[in-house]
């Protein structure tokens, strides 16, 4: 509806599908359980008033920790199909009308097979993204009395540790993502198929208005479902004494967001943590990605190909896994920084700096080399043109890198619970403490607070992005 018709407000759809993919499933969690508690929860409530009392619906279940996962990664197909669509040539779908076909025939016997590569890619993605989910999968399989591989991982972790057995857990998972990597590359390979013009025929809509208006009624449907509610009861549920009481006066406090101040608790320094080690991780992915991308893109140095793959291969592994892996390899005789902040560091930066240097590497792509040749022969070596040169005019470009690692480091649960020692809790790590004590309405503060700062982060990579686009245009 959004890449193939004229519907009306496809923009206000688009923000609405990047909010519900910048918010963390563990988040999304919180506010289903808020909704779906077998015996608070708010729709629950809803449901028993309605339809009787019998009438509930347990989210502590497997299927509603799939309804979980499928509202949180959905828009990463969203995203790869509307692109796969408006890049896609309409010519051949106006010959199939031309020619006396419905529409329908021309949608499945044109149009699907054209998309299927971006399909079957972001299906792989999600996959592998659910597979390795710890916070949802934590809050709601903890709750109903199951297990997935990820929250066995992380029970292995548990007093007195098991680091041989854990490591052995995440095999499989490890395994998984690896075969899942190289279909989702044949599966992209197949693209040469799919018939895509730089000058691409922009025909008129022909879509009818019921059409619109079916395709606008799901939207809004959807968007209602994935964004709109849970958000609205996690801001009403913020605000509330006891979460399973009613909107009333004397429940109403701001006790819940006061408690970012108050220092006999850890949610303050727990917040200072994810801020420092946000800018830490921030600021280190983007030099060393600043300098490969320029090794990479700028000069003909052997194992160019061999860094390319260092620099992305850890993308789609699971934070859960990889922690596993930092947690064994720094906890030797040798090296020991297991329970120190300097492993987050580490750890997070070899997770998160493939963002760097994929937004870096776009960037420097559409840069003209001959600035940064006019440096050299002008005398100045590698890294003087780099400073002086490339960096201020990918300064945008930086600065966007710069905040998306930021904003998805601040926001990383998976690694961060199995680094963790007391007194090292991050934002995310109180949000699920704060769940697995069934204090709700303070998680709901703290996961507030998360959303905003990643919603106002995405808005200005936008930004910066759109700046940049007109600039070289």
């Amino acid at each position: 509806g959004v890449a193939r018709t004229g519907m009306p407000l496809k923009n206000f759809v688009r923000v609405m599908v990047m909010i519900a993919f910048v918010i963390p499933n563990f988040i999304g969690a919180v506010a289903w359980i808020l909704m779906l508690g077998p015996n608070a929860g708010w729709l629950n409530v809803i449901f028993s008033e309605w339809l009787g009392p019998s009438f509930r619906i347990d989210i502590y279940s497997l299927h509603g920790l799939i309804i979980i996962l499928s509202v949180s990664f959905y828009p990463i197909v969203f995203f790869a199909v509307s692109a796969a669509l408006e890049n896609m040539d309409r010519s051949y779908e106006e010959a199939t009308r031309m020619s006396g076909a419905s529409a329908w025939h021309g949608a499945t016997r044109i149009t699907l097979p054209l998309v299927a590569p971006a399909i079957l890619s972001s299906a792989i993605l999600v996959f592998l993204d659910a597979m390795g989910a710890f916070g949802a999968a934590a809050a709601i399989a903890n709750g109903g009395g199951f297990h997935v591989m990820t929250t066995k991982i992380y029970e292995l972790f548990s007093y007195p540790p098991q680091f041989e057995l854990a490591a052995a857990a995440a095999t499989p998972i490890i395994v998984l993502t690896m075969l899942g990597l190289v279909l989702q590359r044949y599966a992209l390979g197949r693209r040469r198929y799919a018939v895509i013009s730089g000058k691409a025929a922009r025909d008129a809509d022909r879509s009818s208005r019921v059409t619109k208006a079916i395709f606008l009624a799901y939207s809004l449907l959807v968007i209602a479902v994935t964004v709109m509610i849970p958000l609205v009861v996690l801001l009403r549920t913020s605000f509330l004494r006891r979460w399973s009481g009613a909107l009333t006066a004397d429940n109403l406090t701001w006790e819940n967001y006061a408690i970012l101040t108050d220092f006999s608790t850890y949610i303050p320094k727990a917040v200072m943590n994810s801020i420092v080690i946000g800018i830490a991780v921030a600021s280190i992915s983007v030099v060393l990605g600043v300098v490969i991308v320029w090794l990479v893109e700028r000069t003909n140095a052997r194992g160019r190909s061999i860094l390319v793959f260092v620099s992305t291969v850890t993308f789609a592994f699971p934070g859960l896994a990889l922690a596993v892996g930092f947690v064994i390899g720094y906890s030797t005789a040798w090296v020991s920084l297991y329970g120190t902040i300097w492993l987050f560091f580490i750890a997070f930066t070899a997770q998160r700096f493939p963002f760097a240097f994929v937004f870096l590497r776009n960037a420097i792509k559409q840069m003209a080399p001959e600035l940064e040749e006019a440096g050299r022969m002008s005398g100045a070596g590698w890294l003087r043109t780099i400073k002086d040169i490339s960096i201020p005019v990918l300064r945008s470009g930086v600065i966007a890198a710069w905040i998306l690692v930021f904003a998805v480091s601040l926001r990383e649960l998976s690694m961060a619970i199995l680094l963790y020692v007391p007194g090292l809790e991050t934002l995310p790590i109180a949000i699920f403490n704060y769940v697995d004590d069934g204090r709700f309405p303070v998680a709901a503060s703290l996961s507030v607070l998360l959303i905003l700062v990643s919603v106002i982060s995405v808005a200005l990579v936008q930004s910066l992005t759109r700046k940049r686009s007109s600039a070289e245009a």
